[in-house]
């Protein structure tokens, strides 16, 4: 038998490894579902430019491109989160977006959807699909103001004597806001206009708030690779002379045990070119789910295969550069699993096509206590 040369063997079991290696891959490679027929959808999106606007459009792009013969996805600009779920709700797109605070008024028929104020239509059909990506939000206060507003509830013992500012009312930050300090002050959240002096003026007018002094905080957010776009101009015209606060760690837990809608998330203060009078560059705060619903009768198959992009395709996402996808592949699926645990609480349901990407991800729905519809 003729020798084999130890180039020859290292190449051979170099090879061996590689295969091993592959198998191994496939094996652990979760499985999706085949595709029978094709399907076209319309997602009722945001304004084009906005944060939905391109998470949206890079998705349908992503599935079109990728499953041509299963996927004809297009995008409808409808408005914000709450306009795309009742414009889901009114029929006009198969896919509405929507936020955890809008499911919520949905499901519970409150806010927005109290029925004095509308008539929903779909409230048996209605399913999370995905929760894409969270809006953060802390307070940030005016440098003279670090030493004395050290958390949330510090801005209680000024009353009206600061100007607050917390985004215009028609803004679900507002809403946030509301739900967020109407918990730490045991009160209904219309009765914080008795406790603060808020400003709800356009989001354009903040620099000149702060300039002039008639407001010292600011409930400010973004997502999570930065500001919001009024955000980022307010704080570099005033000099990013300001200071981030981030709630308590009692605070924290209050807020999230007695609210349906909000869960925590980790803020990059980087971006915003502040800090905490500590500091810090990072914080644990509040942060709302903002993502996609729609029928539980959407072809379980293919609501599997939309939901498995989001984690099969997070390089993808990561590429575009938008700074909401900024380490996608590093939370996403965790940041999902939490908001569909925290809904189920209010007995919101995921897709059955979800649950069964969840599954095959190590994640079982039941044992968490996610709540899933039946198709």
């Amino acid at each position: 038998m003729p020798k084999i040369s130890k180039k020859i063997l290292a190449a051979i079991v170099a090879v061996i490894v590689i295969v091993i290696a592959v198998a191994a891959y496939t094996a652990l490679t979760p499985k999706g579902p085949e595709l029978k027929e094709k399907v076209s959808w319309v997602i009722g999106t945001s304004d084009p430019g906005s944060v939905g606007y391109i998470a949206h459009a890079t998705i349908a792009d992503i599935l079109t491109r990728t499953y041509p013969e299963y996927f004809a996805i297009s995008i409808s600009v409808v408005g914000g989160a709450a306009a795309g779920h009742a414009a889901w709700d009114a029929g006009k797109c198969d896919i509405g977006y929507s936020a955890m605070n809008i499911v919520y008024q949905y499901v519970t028929k409150t806010g927005r959807w109290d029925p004095a104020k509308a008539t929903a239509k779909r409230y048996d059909e209605m399913t999370v699909i995905v929760y894409q990506y969270p809006l953060i939000y802390t307070l940030f206060v005016t440098e003279d103001l670090k030493d004395q507003v050290t958390c949330w509830s510090d801005l209680k013992k000024f009353g009206k004597t600061i100007g607050v500012y917390a985004t215009p009312a028609a803004y679900a930050s507002h809403e946030v806001f509301r739900e967020a300090f109407s918990i730490l002050f045991d009160c209904k959240p219309e009765e914080l206009d008795q406790i603060l002096a808020i400003d709800a003026s356009g989001v354009a007018a903040v620099p000149d708030l702060l300039i002039t002094g008639r407001v010292k905080a600011v409930w400010g957010y973004g997502d999570p690779g930065g500001p919001a776009s009024w955000v980022s101009d307010a704080f570099a015209r005033y000099g990013y002379r300001l200071v981030a606060v981030p709630p308590s760690k009692s605070e924290l837990e209050k807020i999230l045990g007695k609210s349906p809608d909000l869960v925590k998330f980790k803020m990059d203060l980087t971006p915003y070119n502040v800090r905490t009078r500590a500091g810090e560059t990072s914080i644990d705060t509040i942060a709302v789910g903002f993502g996609l619903v729609g029928s539980k009768n959407l072809s379980k198959d293919h609501v599997y295969v939309l939901f498995e992009v989001h984690i099969k395709n997070a390089k993808d996402l990561e590429a575009t550069g938008v700074a909401t996808f900024k380490n996608y592949s590093k939370w996403f699926l965790d940041f999902c699993v939490e908001c569909f645990k925290k809904q189920s609480t209010f007995g919101a349901k995921i897709h059955p096509g979800v649950a069964e990407v969840l599954k095959n991800y190590g994640y079982d729905p039941e044992r968490l206590g996610i709540l899933i519809a039946k198709s």
